[in-house]
């Protein structure tokens, strides 16, 4: 989950998009997501909780330095060209960790993004003027709500990386 440093350097990011045709993540909303959840109950979040106390891993560096968007899914999202090989170990990790927590892991490739935009109508590849540059210092649970105005994402609880 981004301080407000950061979260800020995204909201600036999402000005380079292409100005009316697209649909903005709320600043609030701004994130990474290393292992989606999907619905969980209060039996499996405590699992889930559970599993991610007992992760150990050290902070991690990511260089956010281009933005992409495909028409066809609609969505923009800030991209490291290069995911770092511990973000990548660290969603590894907590994906083979979640298994006994009913979790389903994604088959495609970890990729290191924040969603920018939805509803994009066209393509979009643009290198950052400047880089990102998010120092990681801990990883959290966040529950996701659904409303008519979008998702509200309220974080659960965190816990630090590198010590």
């Amino acid at each position: 989950w981004p301080d407000d440093v950061i979260r800020a350097r995204l909201e600036a990011t999402q000005r380079l998009l292409p100005h009316g045709i697209g649909r903005p993540t709320p600043g609030a909303n701004l994130h990474l997501t290393l292992v989606f959840l999907g619905n969980v109950d209060a039996a499996r979040r405590a699992c889930v909780a559970d599993v991610c106390g007992r992760i150990r891993a050290a902070t991690i560096e990511i260089v956010f330095d281009e933005i992409r968007c495909h028409a066809r899914t609609g969505v923009a999202w800030a991209s490291a060209r290069v995911t770092p090989p511990p973000l990548s170990e660290l969603a590894g990790r907590l994906q083979t960790a979640l298994l006994p927590c009913q979790y389903r892991p994604e088959v495609r490739p970890f990729r290191a993004h924040v969603t920018l935009a939805r509803a994009m109508r066209r393509r979009v590849t643009l290198a950052l003027p400047e880089p990102i540059v998010w120092t990681v210092q801990e990883f959290c649970l966040v529950a996701s709500t659904l409303s008519a105005g979008g998702a509200r994402y309220a974080v659960q609880r965190c816990w630090p990386l590198g010590g």
